[in-house]
């Protein structure tokens, strides 16, 4: 795939609102910045065979990224919240014109993808059949409004909370490769985890990891007043004859984790651009033993009428979900 090139298109202009010339995306998983080169850009945005007319987007002239040097992006399209500095919204966008029904946008990821059907993003709503149970909803943590962040309460291993999670914040970013703890909390947890062994964030062990699931604790993972319980079978992968642990550690704020595609994989988040909150329900493709648990009456439970796709065929208001646009960095290779 090459990069967008704007003298192909009659559409192309510079925009007007925007003058960003570069940007940067940190990858967590080979510990480097992919930095992009280019400028804003209006003209005409299509997901799928659906577009939006006179988008400012950031168009793409040059990529330096080490680590994969044969990976080629053509532009950047944010799902972030609305906040100063996070430029414009193709969500609120799509909505505006009136592609869409509800300025929200949803990620599934489905884990075993030969089985399940691929990974997809879905606008304006969830497909039937997406998710099981009840929807929790969240709002973002007021210190952190440019990113998914809520507030975390608790982390357990087993049941058995750790110690000292006062001022915890959970963001939630498909992006991440795993769930990432800072590295103290990731040490005194899972870096002893027999028979597993970590080179700098990457733990693994030779052998099938159903072999080790018995003596293998669950993580139960706190936000707000709603407990997200993910078994062994949902945070390890096998590949190429070795069992991975699919959490690992980072250096960034230390009272912060990132709950990227494993905890993606298990609950399926839709973000409300519009008014900030985020609703997690569980995927209906989980392993078992994954659950959602509240622990009062007042944790927030998402109205089902606000996921549910208009009636088929719909043209304005529609669910514009698109299939196989997401690609996760797994060691070196890319699975969608």
């Amino acid at each position: 795939m090459g990069f967008y090139n704007s003298a192909l298109s009659t559409t192309s202009a510079d925009s007007t609102d925007y003058k960003i010339m570069a940007a940067n995306i940190w990858s967590d998983t080979d510990k480097k910045a992919i930095t992009f080169a280019g400028r804003m850009k209006t003209d005409t945005v299509c997901l799928g065979s659906s577009c939006v007319e006179d988008y400012d987007f950031f168009q793409i002239d040059s990529m330096i990224y080490e680590a994969n040097s044969d990976w080629h992006w053509n532009g950047v399209l944010g799902l972030g919240p609305v906040a100063q500095g996070n430029g414009p919204s193709i969500v609120q966008t799509l909505r505006d014109q009136g592609v869409i029904g509800q300025a929200t946008a949803s990620i599934v990821m489905n884990r075993n993808y030969s089985r399940d059907g691929d990974s997809y993003v879905s606008f304006g709503g969830l497909p039937d059949g997406a998710t099981v149970g009840a929807a929790t909803q969240h709002t973002i943590d007021p210190e952190w409004p440019s990113s998914w962040t809520i507030k975390m309460n608790g982390f357990a291993t087993n049941g058995v909370p750790m110690e000292g999670m006062s001022g915890y914040k959970a963001m939630l970013n498909p992006a991440q490769t795993g769930i990432a703890l800072n590295n103290a909390d990731f040490d005194n947890l899972f870096k002893g985890m027999m028979p597993f062994k970590c080179m700098i964030c990457q733990c693994s062990v030779v052998g099938s990891c159903s072999t080790f699931w018995p003596d293998m604790p669950s993580i139960s993972i706190t936000l707000e007043d709603t407990v997200y319980t993910l078994p062994p079978q949902a945070y390890t992968e096998d590949y190429e004859g070795s069992c991975y642990l699919k959490v690992q550690g980072h250096s960034a704020d230390q009272h912060l984790y990132v709950l990227g595609d494993t905890f993606f994989e298990t609950f399926v988040p839709t973000f409300n651009i519009d008014d900030g909150t985020m609703t997690l329900a569980l995927n209906a493709n989980a392993q078992a033993g994954a659950s959602i648990s509240m622990l009062s009456s007042t944790a927030a439970v998402a109205p089902t009428s606000g996921l549910s796709p208009v009636t088929a065929g719909a043209t304005a208001g529609a669910v514009l979900a698109v299939s196989a646009a997401l690609y996760f960095k797994r060691r070196n290779t890319k699975r969608a």
